[in-house]
């Protein structure tokens, strides 16, 4: 049997090896290891996202494609904005701020023209998050 996290296992290990580059559906798609304090056992959480960079820092939509829920990172960040970042080759900490009215209509247009399959996402509207480096 497969454990559930086998497959994004496997991806973790491909970014880190590949100094954050991958292969596969992902290849040229700007990625970043996230790593968030679990909302539900204090514990560190990494996830693979992809991402959108605009300064000062990222965009990233909180979006599970098809499931219509938000994953669990998104509500990691809800209790705890403070977050790690690895693009790879370079690691900085950043507060994660969650986008609304016009910063969200901006930042969501430029995460569809990247992703076009955000486009067809149904449902609510899907957060999106601001990831603001912080030197603190």
């Amino acid at each position: 049997m497969r454990r559930r996290h086998e497959k994004s296992d496997g991806l973790l290990e491909e970014f880190r090896r590949g100094h954050g580059h991958v292969g596969g559906p992902f290849e040229g798609v700007d990625l970043m290891l996230l790593s968030t304090t679990s909302h539900r056992n204090g514990r560190l959480a990494t996830h693979i996202v992809p991402y959108v960079p605009h300064e000062p820092g990222f965009d990233v939509a909180a979006a599970q494609v098809g499931s219509g829920k938000v994953p669990d990172w998104y509500q990691d960040l809800l209790v705890n904005h403070a977050v790690h970042v690895d693009l790879g080759t370079s690691q900085l900490r950043a507060i994660a701020w969650v986008l609304s009215g016009d910063e969200y209509s901006r930042a969501w247009r430029r995460l569809v023209e990247r992703f076009p399959t955000l486009a067809g996402a149904s449902g609510a509207a899907i957060p999106v998050v601001h990831l603001i480096p912080s030197f603190g």
